[in-house]
């Protein structure tokens, strides 16, 4: 199909380094950036928020143009994806609007495709403050039962929305996504322990979860699972690293670490940039992925691009992600989840062959492929419409 006018609503997407520029903010800048730089024929009328600083060389694209019309506070986000943006796109001979999130425009001038990440706010609300819950319950159910098409990140996402919403299935189309950092693997020998204590990592040898610190991600499970590996004699000299920011509700969750105390075992590096994961990944003993629910999860192949074995979840989303790349627990089950650190630990020549298999696997989870079946799905709506 010969280009033509895409409106795209971008309001997640940041600019700063930070913890705020993860999930959403993470996936729109990569896809938006393989949509420019690989399908230039197309005209793109991208919608940001006030306070995102575009790249120079999207500014350079004639067939780009950034309008930074998006109120950056969250209700006034949702306000203008629902009421304004389509229509201006429209207006500016866009044929399809593209949001980047669940935000779905009210008006039919255009058809219609949000993102749909996951809906975690519908089978976990108590995550989410009451109000939050109850709107993403509304936004949810409006995108995915009046969307012209509605991409997802996964089989498990789309699964998932079929049986919540009772759509029709070929409306839900699958385009699973890539890392959200861009990574190059760092061989271990090239990390040496003056470069972890640089990074401030304190342990010889230790696991690495990456994420925000909130409910979701499941981390109090995690450390009564090294209190168990502590009391049982097989902690030896290993420590757990957790890279991400402080996200809600997550008080309760240094509280409970201080309750088992293993304090000494856990530190908290915070954010951590792109230039230093790929020195974390190379040195971890496992990436332990623990979430309690993923629409996709990223850093599954963040961790198999950089070497690392994986431990996760046995959750839909990062069973098909990993496949045979990961070894999976329950993650509900701490002495389960123990049970198979010890065991990945302890088996060196299965870990190697894991490793080998997640960088191949890794292979497939590219922003060109994401970019070409995304305009793939844009163009079916238009011809269709």
């Amino acid at each position: 199909m010969s280009g033509f006018g895409i409106g795209i609503g971008a309001g997640y997407m940041r600019s700063e380094q930070s913890f705020r520029h993860a999930g959403i903010s993470r996936y729109s800048l990569n896809l938006l950036d393989a949509l420019f730089t690989h399908h230039p024929d197309h005209a793109y009328e991208v919608f940001v928020n006030t306070n995102f600083e575009a790249p120079d060389r999207w500014r350079a694209i004639p067939a780009v143009h950034i309008r930074p019309e998006v109120p950056d506070k969250t209700g006034g986000r949702a306000l203008f994806e629902h009421f304004v943006g389509a229509g201006r796109a429209a207006k500016a001979g866009a044929k399809v609007w593209f949001s980047t999130s669940h935000l779905c425009p009210f008006s039919r001038r255009i058809p219609r495709v949000p993102t749909v990440h996951d809906i975690i706010a519908l089978k976990f609300p108590e995550l989410f403050p009451p109000k939050m819950a109850r709107y993403m319950r509304f936004a949810l159910s409006y995108a995915c039962r009046k969307a012209d098409a509605v991409l997802v990140n996964s089989e498990a996402t789309k699964a998932d929305i079929v049986a919540t919403f009772a759509v029709d299935p070929d409306r839900i189309r699958v385009v699973p996504h890539a890392a959200g950092n861009r990574l190059t693997r760092v061989l271990p020998e090239a990390v040496g322990d003056d470069a972890l204590r640089a990074l401030g990592i304190p342990f010889p040898r230790y696991l690495l979860a990456i994420g925000t610190v909130e409910p979701r991600k499941n981390l109090p499970r995690l450390f009564e699972a090294l209190a168990q590996l502590k009391r049982n004699g097989l902690l030896g000299d290993l420590g757990l690293v957790v890279g991400g920011g402080k996200g809600w509700k997550d008080s309760p969750i240094y509280d409970r670490l201080a309750e088992l105390e293993i304090g000494d075992r856990v530190h908290f590096l915070g954010y951590v940039d792109d230039a230093g994961l790929p020195k974390l990944y190379a040195r971890c003993e496992a990436f332990v992925f623990p979430s309690l629910y993923e629409g996709f999860g990223a850093p599954l192949v963040e961790a198999m691009i950089c070497g690392a074995p994986i431990v996760a979840s046995r959750q839909a989303a990062l069973t098909e992600v990993a496949d045979e790349a990961g070894v999976f627990f329950d993650p509900l089950d701490p002495g389960d989840m123990a049970r198979v650190l010890a065991e990945t630990l302890e088996d060196r020549s299965g870990r190697e062959a894991r490793v080998a298999l997640g960088l191949k696997q890794a292979e497939f989870y590219t922003w060109p492929r994401v970019a070409q079946q995304t305009l793939g799905v844009l163009g079916d709506v238009v011809r269709h419409r």
